[in-house]
């Protein structure tokens, strides 16, 4: 499954651009844009993990578990940090680099 970041790279050349052309590169308000693109990076990052897990769940047979899987993964994964993600990954025997 590879990681689709459309809105993280849209978000990025929109502020380049931003930044370039109101000359406020190395300034506060790059500082703020640097933030809003990590936020949308976060959030692309945690819908990739969502469709991994569901993905992942949907190898089973058992109905229940890929129902547990998937409203359990999106609540547990909403407000998690990337450490959580990497841990929760890493303790469900998931490589993130190789299945994402």
């Amino acid at each position: 499954m590879a990681i689709e970041l459309i809105r993280t790279y849209s978000a990025l050349a929109e502020c380049e651009e931003h930044l370039k052309t109101t000359k406020t590169k190395g300034t506060l308000i790059e500082s703020y844009l640097t933030e809003h693109v990590l936020v949308i990076f976060c959030a692309d990052i945690q819908q990739c993990v969502y469709k991994l897990l569901e993905n992942r769940a949907d190898l089973s047979a058992d109905t229940g578990l890929r129902s547990f899987v998937a409203i359990s993964g999106r609540r547990i994964l909403r407000s998690a940090n990337f450490q959580k993600i990497s841990e929760t990954l890493v303790l469900n025997c998931i490589s993130p680099r190789n299945d994402v």
